[in-house]
């Protein structure tokens, strides 16, 4: 399905410590460290942005829906063939189901540190998991 759906610049690594804010106030968004990007589906930078950069408590996790919609306006503008091709509904259900799949990722990739949390060493560590995996559900 993703084959059929427009294709865009991916980052790659669009995660918290590679999206600067300007400190004026502004609430525009730079991204830096681009050594991984590559094209992909539109989608597909959203699950590391959304889950990865943001605590629940910002604007940018309420708000994800209107996040959503402006960047499916922008893809209409650049893209036209998208704007009677691809739907918002398409474009969240996209990133709806990209996040699921990136949050069952982050399970299986971490079941081998489990054992490793007991350690009362690595009590910080756990917490950082335990906080990660809340804010993703």
């Amino acid at each position: 399905m993703l084959r059929t759906r427009p294709r865009a610049l991916n980052h790659g690594d669009a995660r918290g410590t590679n999206i600067f804010r300007k400190k004026d106030g502004a609430r525009e968004f730079a991204l830096i460290d681009w050594q991984m990007w590559a094209a992909g589906a539109v989608a597909g930078e959203f699950p590391q942005v959304f889950l990865n950069s943001f605590a629940l408590e910002t604007d940018v996790a309420k708000e994800m829906d209107r996040y959503l919609a402006r960047y499916h306006q922008a893809l209409c503008e650049h893209q036209p063939k998208a704007a009677g091709s691809y739907s918002l509904e398409e474009l969240t259900n996209d990133v709806r189901l990209s996040m699921v799949d990136m949050h069952m990722q982050y399970l299986v990739f971490t079941m081998g540190v489990m054992p490793g949390y007991k350690d009362p060493a690595n009590r910080e560590a756990k917490e950082y998991w335990e906080k990660m995996i809340r804010r993703n559900c």
